[in-house]
C-alpha cells in the first residue's frame, strides 16, 4: 500500500561545493521538484528542497528518514545538518462548512460578515 506524502529537507552547515551532489543523491530517495540554496551571504545558509511523493512497499517515515539523511550525509562527505519535514496527506486535519439559508441571504442583501461561517 503507499501512502501520499509532501516532504521537505533542510540541510544546514553542509559544504556548498557539494551542493549539487547533495540535491542529486535526496532526488534519488525522494521526488523534490524544487530547491532553494540560500546565497552565500546569508547568516545562516541553507538548502531547501521540496516535493510530493509516496512511500511503498511498507517503508515507514523512520526508514525513509534513515534513508535520505545517510544519502545527505555521504554527498555532503560528512555530517551536516538535515531536517526533514513529512506531511501525510491522505489524512490532514479539515474543517467543513455549509452555507445556509441565513448565509444565502446575508450575502445577496449585502449584510456584514458574521466572525464565524455556519458548520454544518
Amino acid at each position: 500500500m503507499s501512502r501520499n506524502y509532501s516532504m521537505t529537507v533542510i540541510v544546514g552547515r553542509y559544504d556548498p561545493e557539494k551542493a549539487d551532489a547533495i540535491r542529486e543523491a535526496a532526488g534519488e530517495e525522494w521526488n523534490f521538484e524544487d530547491w532553494h540554496e540560500d546565497p552565500p551571504e546569508a547568516q545562516r545558509r541553507q538548502l531547501m528542497g521540496w516535493g510530493d511523493d509516496q512511500l511503498c512497499a511498507g517503508v515507514t517515515e523512520k526508514e525513509f528518514l534513515d534513508r535520505l539523511g545517510e544519502a545527505i550525509w555521504r554527498a555532503n562527505g560528512g555530517y551536516c545538518g538535515v531536517e526533514i519535514q513529512a506531511v501525510y496527506l491522505d489524512d490532514l486535519p479539515h474543517e467543513t462548512y455549509e452555507l445556509d439559508e441565513d448565509d444565502y441571504k446575508r450575502l445577496t442583501e449585502g449584510a456584514p460578515v458574521p466572525d464565524t461561517p455556519s458548520q454544518g
